[in-house]
C-alpha cells in the first residue's frame, strides 16, 4: 500500500495553474445589389482566424454556425434574403505559460530544410526581407555569432530597443512594410513583429507571423495582437513576442488564431454566385475575457546584486553588478531592470538583457551617480532593487556619507572593461582564479591582504601574468597543469564593505575575481538634533535625532535624560543608522527658574569600548501668573523643609 501511495504522489503535477479564456468573434458580409435587377444564389465564407489545438493551447469548446475543418470554418448561405449576412463563433481555450526549450547550440547557417519550413524564409508583401538595408543590418547585428538562438535573440533585442511603440494613424489600421518600419522606427505590434521577422528571414532563418489575442494591460483587457514564431531545427516553432519582451516564450494570456507568411494575409475569404451583386466584408470584431486566470510564475535564472562600494561620497559614482547564472538545461533570455531612486541618476540603460546558454554565466553592469544637489550634511541609506522579466526581485543597499569612497566615472568604466575582457581571450577558459581575504575583520590600522590562487589547467605556458588589485600587482609565470598562490597587500583607505576587483592578465588570458572586504572604523554615535522649548509651563516632548557618524554600528545604546528631579532611561535594542526619539517631560521635573536638562547617549563600540555623547540645555520653569508663581514657590519651600526634617 505504501508503494502505491508513493507512486501516486510522485506523479502529482507541480503546478495547478489554470487559465481559461473565452474568445468571441463576429463579422458580417454586406450584399450590395443593383437597384433594378440583381440575383444572389449563394455566398460562402471561409474563416481562418480561430483557435486550434496547439502546444500550450487546448480548445475546450468552439461553438459556431459554420462547418469546422482543419484550417477553416466554412459558412454558407443559399439564396440569402437578407442584405447583411452575420457569422460568428464563441470559443473557450485553456492556455499555459508557453515556454519552448532549446537544449543545445544550433549552428548557423541552417542545414537544408523541408519545403514547408523553407517557405517561411521567403520575402512577402509586408515582410520585404530582400532589401539590402535589412540584409546589411541583420548581418551587422549578428556579427560573427554562430549560435542561432543568440542571433535571433540579438535581433529581437535590437528591434525592441530601436522601434518605438506608437499607435499612430499610419499604423493603427494599416500594416506597414518592414523597410518602412526600419526607416521610421515606430509602429505597433504588427510593425515591430514584421521588422523582426524580416531581419530573421534575411539570414535564411524561417519565421512566421502569428495572429491572435492577448492581454494588453494589467486589468484583464484583451486586444488583437501579433507576434512571431521562429523555427529551430529539431525543436520546432518557438514564440517571440518582441513587443512584450517575451523571447522564446509567451505568457498564458496569449491565444493563437492563425499563422501566416505575411501579416496582411486575409483571415477570411468570401466567394459568391449571382448577378449584379457585390459582397463586401465587414469589420472583424474579436473580443476575449478571462473565465479563470491563475497567473503562472516561472523563475528560471539565478542572480544576485552587489554594489561595488557600501559607502559612497556625495556626488560620487557606484557600480551595481548583477551576477547571473542559467541553471536550466535550455537557453534562457531575460531582462533585468534597476529601479529608479530619487537620489541617483542611472547612466545608460535602466533595462538590460541576458542571453544565456545552459549553465552559462554573465554579469550586467549599472553605473549610478549620486545627484549633485543632495545636501551633504545628511547621510542616506539607498535601496537598490533589480527585477527580472519574470518578476523575481533582489534587493541590496549602500550608503551615501561624507566619509565614503569618491570613485570617478573613468575608474568605474575601466572596471567594467576588465570584467568583460574575460570572454574575449579564448584561453581564459583554461585558467581558474580564486581569491579570498586573509583576515575576516579589518580595523582602521589593519593592512588588508588578499590571497589568490591561479591555476593553469591547459597545455600552454603562461608568462608575465600580472595579478593586480587596487594598483597593487605581482607578476608571475605559470607552467601547464600547475597552480601558484599570490598574496597582495592593499591600501584600503575608506571604511565599509568594498568589492575589490582582482585581475590576472597577459596576452593569452584575462581572468577576474571579486573579493568582498569590510573595514571597520571607530564607532561614533551623536545627538545631532535637539528640539525643546527654553521655557516650560506644561507637559511637552523632548525631540531628538541620533545619527551614526561611522561605518561601524554601535551596540547597547542607551539614552539618559536627567532633570533636577527625574532620570529617564530609554534602551535602544537595535539602532538603525538614524533614529528619531521623543521623551515626555513635565514641568514638575524642574525647579522654578533656571535648570539644566542633561541628555546623555551611552553606547559600546564594535570592540566593546564604552563611549558617550552629552548635550546640556538650559530650561526655565515658568508659573503662569504672579499669584500662581507665588503659591508654587511657597509650596516648593515647604516641600524642601519637610524633606530636611525627615532626613
Amino acid at each position: 500500500m505504501k508503494r502505491i501511495l508513493f507512486f501516486i504522489i510522485l506523479f502529482i503535477p507541480l503546478s495547478f495553474a489554470v487559465t481559461e479564456i473565452q474568445v468571441d468573434f463576429s463579422s458580417g458580409i454586406s450584399l450590395e445589389k443593383e437597384q433594378y435587377f440583381s440575383e444572389i444564389n449563394s455566398v460562402v465564407a471561409d474563416l481562418f482566424l480561430f483557435p486550434r489545438e496547439e502546444f500550450g493551447q487546448e480548445v475546450l469548446s468552439l461553438k459556431t454556425g459554420g462547418k469546422q475543418g482543419l484550417d477553416e470554418i466554412n459558412y454558407k448561405w443559399d439564396v440569402p434574403k437578407q442584405n447583411v449576412l452575420a457569422y460568428s463563433y464563441t470559443s473557450v481555450v485553456r492556455t499555459n505559460h508557453d515556454l519552448r526549450k532549446v537544449f543545445s547550440k544550433i549552428n548557423y547557417p541552417y542545414p537544408k530544410l523541408s519545403g514547408s519550413i523553407e517557405y517561411f524564409t521567403q520575402p512577402s508583401e509586408h515582410i520585404d526581407s530582400q532589401y539590402e538595408t535589412i540584409k546589411d543590418l541583420a548581418q551587422k547585428i549578428r556579427e560573427q555569432e554562430t549560435d542561432s538562438w543568440k542571433i535571433v535573440n540579438k535581433i529581437g533585442l535590437w528591434v525592441k530597443g530601436s522601434v518605438k511603440y506608437n499607435l499612430s494613424t499610419l499604423t493603427e489600421d494599416v500594416v506597414q512594410r518592414a523597410s518602412w518600419v526600419l526607416q521610421n522606427k515606430y509602429g505597433v505590434c504588427d510593425e515591430i513583429t514584421t521588422l523582426f521577422i524580416a531581419l530573421v528571414r534575411s539570414l535564411g532563418i524561417p519565421a512566421r507571423f502569428v495572429h491572435g489575442v492577448a492581454q494588453t494591460d494589467g486589468n484583464g483587457l484583451f486586444g488583437s495582437h501579433g507576434w512571431a514564431e521562429v523555427y529551430f531545427p529539431n525543436h520546432g516553432w518557438v514564440p517571440f513576442d518582441v513587443t512584450f519582451g517575451q523571447f522564446g516564450w509567451i505568457d498564458e494570456t496569449h491565444v493563437r488564431l492563425m499563422h501566416t507568411l505575411d501579416p496582411g494575409d486575409p483571415g477570411v475569404k468570401v466567394e459568391w454566385r449571382g448577378k449584379n451583386v457585390e459582397a463586401k466584408l465587414g469589420k472583424l470584431a474579436l473580443n476575449a475575457k478571462f473565465l479563470r486566470h491563475d497567473k503562472e510564475e516561472h523563475a528560471l535564472l539565478d542572480y544576485s546584486i552587489s554594489p561595488q562600494f557600501s559607502l559612497v561620497k556625495h556626488g560620487g559614482y557606484n557600480l551595481i553588478i548583477v551576477s547571473i547564472k542559467n541553471p536550466q538545461s535550455f537557453y534562457v533570455t531575460e531582462s533585468f531592470t534597476l529601479s529608479s531612486v530619487k537620489e541617483l541618476d542611472i547612466l545608460g540603460l535602466q533595462e538590460q538583457w541576458a542571453i544565456l546558454a545552459p549553465g552559462e554565466e554573465t554579469r550586467l553592469f549599472y553605473i549610478i551617480k549620486i545627484i549633485d544637489n543632495l545636501p551633504e550634511k545628511f547621510q542616506y541609506t539607498v535601496p537598490i532593487v533589480v527585477t527580472s522579466g519574470r518578476d523575481q526581485l533582489k534587493k541590496s543597499i549602500f550608503k551615501i556619507t561624507p566619509s565614503g569612497v569618491a570613485e570617478n566615472l573613468r575608474s568605474i568604466e575601466n572596471t567594467i572593461i576588465l570584467l568583460r575582457q574575460e570572454n574575449l581571450k579564448q584561453y581564459s577558459s583554461q585558467v581558474l582564479l580564486f581569491c579570498t581575504p586573509k583576515q575576516e575583520l579589518l580595523f582602521e590600522n589593519d593592512v588588508p591582504e588578499i590571497e589568490c590562487t591561479l591555476e593553469n589547467k591547459g597545455n600552454l605556458i603562461l608568462n608575465n601574468v600580472e595579478v593586480c588589485a587596487i594598483n597593487k600587482c605581482s607578476e608571475i609565470d605559470i607552467s601547464p597543469k600547475n597552480k601558484i598562490t599570490v598574496i597582495l597587500k592593499l591600501n584600503l583607505q575608506h571604511p565599509g564593505r568594498q568589492d575589490v576587483l582582482v585581475t590576472a592578465n597577459n596576452d593569452l588570458i584575462s581572468k577576474n575575481s571579486m573579493v568582498s572586504l569590510e573595514k571597520y572604523d571607530d564607532t561614533i554615535l551623536e545627538i545631532e538634533e535637539v528640539s525643546f522649548p527654553e521655557k516650560i509651563v506644561s507637559e511637552t516632548s523632548l525631540k531628538l535625532k541620533l545619527v551614526q557618524k561611522s561605518y561601524s554600528s554601535p551596540a547597547k545604546v542607551s539614552l539618559i535624560v536627567r532633570t533636577p528631579k527625574r532620570k529617564i532611561i530609554s534602551e535602544i535594542k537595535e539602532f538603525l543608522y538614524e533614529q528619531e526619539l521623543e521623551v515626555s517631560i513635565k514641568p514638575e521635573d524642574f525647579a522654578y527658574g533656571k535648570n539644566d536638562l542633561k541628555i546623555e547617549l551611552d553606547y559600546k563600540t564594535l570592540l566593546g569600548e564604552d563611549k558617550n555623547d552629552l548635550k546640556i540645555l538650559s530650561v526655565e520653569r515658568g508659573a503662569g501668573g504672579f499669584l500662581k508663581s507665588l503659591l508654587l514657590n511657597i509650596q516648593e519651600f515647604f516641600t524642601k523643609v519637610w524633606e530636611v526634617i525627615w532626613q
